[in-house]
């Protein structure tokens, strides 16, 4: 119940460049949809009416923070795994099994480490594995970036993977369960609705950054181009890079995919470093959360939530 108002103000942008809106005024829409949902469940909240979603949450820093580190790490993950593939396929030259295979080394790496997240929570704790966890999102995605070129060594790649996919897991297997860990039982259905909503306007938001910065990318590096290899870069830019694989499937020439896999290779480079800064938001909200984990701030927290509801209790009596 929580996804649907809550992310509609995040599809109305698109929706209005479907009616012909400018991407301004759409931007618009959404804003104000989304201040007056936040202002209606406040008001309902007060009023003690039923709410979509019970802003009191974000009372407690672990909820609040955690859910900002959940977002970018959705945004950067989806990123990565939006360009990597086209990179393999494009630039690389790999088939679609071959990538698929390549891609498993991160599965691997997510494997064993979600495994054995348990017993490192046990020697530094869920905050600890979480921050472990993106740390080695950050390294894997850097060095992933720092490797993506035309000619460059595949194994390379895999190892990058590796860690990255090491990173997730660990990072994947505790956030969860230290975002709801201080909201009360009986509000946690709703908490947990909160951050799979978050999660998936990550997810969508992470795609959408990278293929826009992608086509940017694309655009700015083959500025330079003339002729027909300009027809040619702005084809690779509309299609993602699918003309590249079908003129290598038709046997073009080195001289003319060449360059386009160059480009490709260099335009997936930007978009990764741009996932690494999402990343990295997502590393210092993790260091907010676990500075938020803190029993006595949380009691205290608490206590003032409860004072609040007894406050409102109080006033609605007294008004009747």
């Amino acid at each position: 119940m929580v996804e649907a108002p809550a992310g509609l103000p995040l599809g109305l942008p698109a929706l209005a460049r479907q009616l012909g809106f400018p991407a301004g005024i759409a931007l618009i829409i959404a804003a104000v949809s989304l201040t007056g949902f936040i202002v209606t469940e406040l008001g309902r909240r007060r009023a003690k009416d039923a709410v979509l979603l019970d802003l009191s949450m974000f009372r407690y820093p672990t909820f609040t923070w955690g859910n900002l580190t959940a977002l970018m790490v959705a945004v950067g993950e989806f990123a990565l795994g939006f360009v990597i593939p086209l990179y393999l396929v494009s630039s690389v030259g790999l088939s679609t099994v071959a990538t698929g295979l390549v891609l498993a080394a991160m599965a691997i790496g997510a494997f064993f480490s979600g495994a054995s997240a348990r017993h490192l929570a046990a020697k530094i704790g869920a905050p600890g594995v979480v921050l472990v966890g993106l740390g080695l999102e950050v390294f894997g995605t850097l060095q992933l970036a720092a490797e993506e070129r035309v000619g460059q060594p595949l194994w390379l790649v895999v190892v990058a993977l590796v860690i990255y996919g090491t990173g997730l897991g660990l990072a994947s297997a505790k956030l969860t369960s230290l975002v709801l860990g201080d909201i009360p039982v009986e509000q946690s259905g709703q908490a947990s609705a909160t951050q799979s909503t978050v999660r998936q306007i990550g997810s969508a938001l992470g795609a959408a950054m990278a293929g826009a910065t992608l086509s940017a990318a694309l655009a700015w590096k083959s500025a330079d181009f003339v002729g027909r290899e300009a027809e040619l870069a702005k084809a690779v830019r509309e299609s993602a890079g699918g003309v590249i694989v079908g003129l290598r499937d038709q046997g073009a020439p080195a001289e003319v995919v060449a360059p386009l896999a160059k480009i490709f290779a260099e335009a997936t480079k930007v978009s990764l470093y741009a996932a690494v800064v999402c990343l990295a938001i997502g590393l210092l909200g993790a260091l907010m959360v676990r500075r938020s984990a803190d029993p006595e701030i949380n009691n205290e927290i608490k206590d003032s939530a409860d004072s609040a509801d007894s406050t409102d209790d109080a006033d609605k009596k007294a008004s009747k």
